[in-house]
């Protein structure tokens, strides 16, 4: 009966991301059923995000991540701008939908090769700098915001 308990956990596990690629951009849209410990203002609930909800977060960050990252907080140096090297970076997508009804994507940011468990759970670094950030996107408002890149070491 564990065997069997422990294989449904991993199936389940499995189960809860699938890989989304487009033009400049792959990532993992992970499943309103996936536990993440992280919560929105004001959250209705979850919601899984569909390919075209991606699209539109994909090209709200391209309009507006340069105007978004005018601080360059962590960036420089050996670590990347992010807005010039969005391409390099693996996404993972979590969607959330607040009280007034508006969808709100959370995307976390991996520079492509740093991790190996993105498809698995959301990847969570200490410093790193900017190989590591996310920002969470309004879909319903075309909007950024709560920009978070590492700190360094």
């Amino acid at each position: 009966m564990r065997l069997l308990i422990v294989f449904l956990l991993l199936f389940k596990v499995g189960d809860n991301s699938r890989l989304i690629n487009g033009k400049g951009f792959s990532g993992y849209i992970f499943n309103k059923d996936h536990f993440i410990l992280m919560s929105i203002e004001d959250e209705k609930g979850r919601y899984t995000p569909s390919d075209d909800d991606i699209y539109l977060v994909e090209s709200i960050i391209k309009k507006s991540i340069e105007k978004a990252n005018v601080n360059l907080l962590n960036q420089g140096g050996d670590c990347p701008i992010i807005h010039k090297r969005l391409k390099k970076y693996t996404r993972q997508y979590f969607g959330f939908e607040n009280t007034k009804g508006e969808k709100i994507i959370y995307v976390n940011f991996v520079w492509k090769g740093k991790d190996e468990r993105l498809n698995k759970d959301i990847v969570i670094v200490k410093d790193g700098c900017s190989y590591y950030w996310s920002i969470k996107v309004n879909i319903s408002q075309a909007v950024l915001y709560d920009l978070q890149i590492n700190g360094r070491a």
